[in-house]
């Protein structure tokens, strides 16, 4: 495991609040980055299901995780930090480009060791768990469409899981941090630039008598391509 150094993390304010006020250790998501919400919350893009954990901070008891979190307080957003799990192939990836406090790998948990002893799913299940213990996590908030057959894994294991309905995550990101409005700033006007350069390319084009467009008055035929680049 180890940790990130990320300064453009979002506001997770609003999900600190409601694991606050629901009791719930912490907010679990297992999916791939193509879900808007794993992709808000970690950070990191990847094809193949990973798991973030949000837990609020000073709920970590273990020495070892917590010097982990300590290492790096720019983990933290808004009195809560994420933690990831995901497979090795992308653990150099997800320690540069994620927003977590610490990224762990199924390794760290002994994940062959138990899939030999266990079979993968139950494998898979065990090593999720041992990876909440490592932030004292007993009880998790999960979006409506997590894998059930995790969260039933999850429970067998005297994890408690418990779906929410509220959106909580899809209300934290209608808001921005001033560092994602100055990123769509950014690509408003990359976009507008290459709006005008296409229009201008219409604009000066010519038609042949072959009812095609041309570049200027030359003979080079204006693609659609070119127009896109």
């Amino acid at each position: 495991m180890t940790t990130t150094d990320r300064s453009d993390r979002p506001d997770l304010s609003e999900l600190a609040s409601f694991l606050d006020n629901e009791g719930v250790d912490g907010y679990l998501l297992d999916a791939a980055s193509e879900s808007s919400d794993q992709r808000y919350l970690s950070g990191f893009d990847a094809p193949d299901p990973f798991v973030s954990l949000f837990v609020l901070d000073g709920m970590d008891e273990s020495e070892s995780a917590a010097d982990e979190a300590d290492a790096d307080a720019e983990g933290s957003s808004d009195g809560g930090s994420v933690f990831l799990l995901v497979s090795g192939l992308e653990y150099g990836r997800a320690r540069t480009e994620s927003h977590a406090a610490a990224v762990f790998r199924l390794a760290d948990f002994d994940y062959r060791e138990k899939r030999e002893a266990y079979g993968q799913e139950e494998a898979n299940h065990r090593v999720l768990a041992e990876f909440l213990a490592t932030q004292d996590v007993a009880s998790v908030a999960v979006p409506p469409r997590f894998p059930v057959g995790t969260a039933d894994g999850l429970r067998d294991l005297d994890v408690a899981v418990t779906p929410e309905y509220d959106g909580v995550l899809t209300e934290a990101r209608a808001g921005k941090t001033p560092a994602e409005i100055e990123s769509i700033r950014v690509a408003q006007r990359a976009n507008e630039k290459a709006m005008a350069a296409a229009e201008n390319l219409l604009g000066e084009a010519t038609i042949g008598g072959d009812d095609l467009l041309y570049r200027g008055e030359g003979d080079e035929p204006l693609t659609a391509e070119a127009v896109k680049t």
